[in-house]
């Protein structure tokens, strides 16, 4: 068993974010509930109909490494955690008729812990299985915290962030402005940069949401969707594996050998990219010769919505975990915390292609990976290895 361990003052640092919390829940909440938006209504109808199964768990590690100040970086980590009001959010349904509404609880703030694994055999494994366990457990939506955080060490310059949230309360998109905000507390508490300004409150996105609810163009946007939906529709629904949603789209898995997974560490090491972005970038590149072929040729914008953060002095890369894939045309990649064991599942719904088109991407978007991670390509323009494609 592994105590959770803390550096220097940490546990003076713990104990006044308690002490803040504290004094935070003696404010009288009564009148704090809001209701939720319309997407976190999907979301709780999601944990109604299977509320023993971790299905939306999303969740970001982050290794930093360099000359880490541990204390700068737990104090970091600690004061996004409390501005970031979204990850202290608590649902009721016994309020309101029982129509789910949700409150910032400074009681469900998330502790921030802090592991020393370095003198353990394989640190790195260990501080996956322990994120592995904590993504893969159930969260209950009316009692459970919604995040949380541990910062484990897992050598003398390598620290990894874990930063986990239910997909009620926050998108990678957020997770990753999370991080962006925690870099730059901890640059500037190093001396480099400026604080910066905090999250604005949740309710402000909230009063947000119900202004459209009250606009014209909600009104607007409802007709639409009504006339749109007017009369009967079937709609396509894909498979969600061990889920058992839905009707079955078309699937394809592929476990990859041990020779690409090497491969693709050493051009992300060489590219100083993350491996995750690296997958998403080979996979647009063939997707951007595919999807012509189904008359979809316009221009195909390869990006992510988001940037590696910046921790002053120090080394940073970010890897997703997610539990629960998206809707219509989805390639899901898993692999270990180290980019070992990667697998790919390829999903389609029928009516975005033909059976026979699925199965030619089934079957070249692997071996084009596995052909564009040779080692003698890596100084070549990214535009040959798009040529190569039939």
């Amino acid at each position: 068993m592994v105590p959770i361990c803390q550096p220097g003052d940490w546990p003076t640092l713990n104990e006044a974010c308690r002490a803040e919390r504290n004094e935070m829940a003696r404010i009288d909440f009564a009148d704090g509930w809001m209701p939720l938006t319309l997407p976190q209504l999907d979301f709780w109808e999601e944990f109604s109909f299977h509320p023993d199964q971790p299905v939306s768990t999303v969740a970001h590690c982050v290794e930093i490494e360099g000359d880490v100040d541990v204390e700068k970086l737990l104090r970091a980590i600690s004061q996004t955690v409390r501005e970031a009001e979204v990850l202290s959010i608590r649902f009721s349904d016994e309020k309101e008729q029982g129509r789910p509404v949700q409150l910032c609880d400074p009681a469900h703030m998330p502790d921030v812990d802090f592991v020393d694994l370095s003198a353990f055999p394989d640190p790195r494994a260990g501080a996956g299985r322990r994120m592995e366990t904590d993504l893969s457990a159930p969260l209950d939506l009316r009692r459970d915290r919604m995040s949380a955080h541990a910062l484990y060490r897992i050598g003398a310059r390598q620290y990894i962030w874990y930063i986990r949230a239910h997909h009620i309360i926050i998108d990678g998109y957020g997770l990753a402005l999370i991080e962006q905000r925690c870099g730059q507390l901890y640059s500037h508490f190093c001396g480099q940069g400026e604080s910066g300004h905090p999250f604005h409150p949740f309710a402000s996105f909230i009063h947000e949401e119900d202004a459209y609810r009250a606009s014209p163009r909600w009104e607007a946007d409802r007709k639409f969707w009504q006339d749109y939906l007017d009369g009967p529709v079937r709609l396509p629904i894909l498979d969600r594996g061990a889920e058992d949603y839905g009707e079955a789209g078309y699937h394809h898995d592929v476990a990859f050998r041990d020779d690409i997974s090497i491969g693709r560490r050493a051009m992300a090491k060489a590219t100083d990219i993350g491996w995750p972005d690296l997958l998403v970038l080979l996979s647009g590149l063939y997707l951007s010769r595919m999807l012509p072929m189904q008359g979809k040729d316009e221009g195909l914008t390869l990006w992510l919505p988001f940037s590696t953060p910046q921790f002053a002095g120090c080394r940073v890369a970010r890897e997703v975990l997610a539990n629960g894939p998206g809707d219509g045309f989805n390639l899901t990649y898993r692999a270990d915390v180290d980019g070992a064991g990667l697998t790919l599942k390829i999903e389609a719904a029928s009516n975005m292609m033909d059976a026979q088109t699925f199965a030619r991407i089934a079957a070249g978007l692997p071996a084009f990976l596995k052909a564009s991670l040779a080692p003698h390509l890596i100084e070549r323009p990214v535009s040959d290895l798009r040529r190569r494609l039939p």
